[in-house]
């Protein structure tokens, strides 16, 4: 049902986004901590970048970062 109302580029970073955090998930419970946080951190970031693409599919990043310096 998602993927039938969004674009193609916001439904692949929905289920990466799912799938890291499955994956963070697995690693806390099996006690490999360094997994898991890795795996959460990429996930919230996946879902920082779902995020931006659910305001707007024109998002640049690289303009973010050219205002930054």
């Amino acid at each position: 049902m998602l993927r039938s109302r969004t674009s193609q580029t916001l439904f692949v970073i929905t289920l990466i986004m799912l799938s890291l955090r499955g994956m963070s998930r697995a690693a806390w419970e099996q006690g490999r901590l360094r997994t898991a946080w890795i795996g959460a951190a990429l996930a919230s970031t996946h879902l920082a970048f779902m995020s931006f693409f659910t305001l707007s599919l024109d998002w640049n990043w690289q303009q973010l970062d050219y205002a930054s310096t």
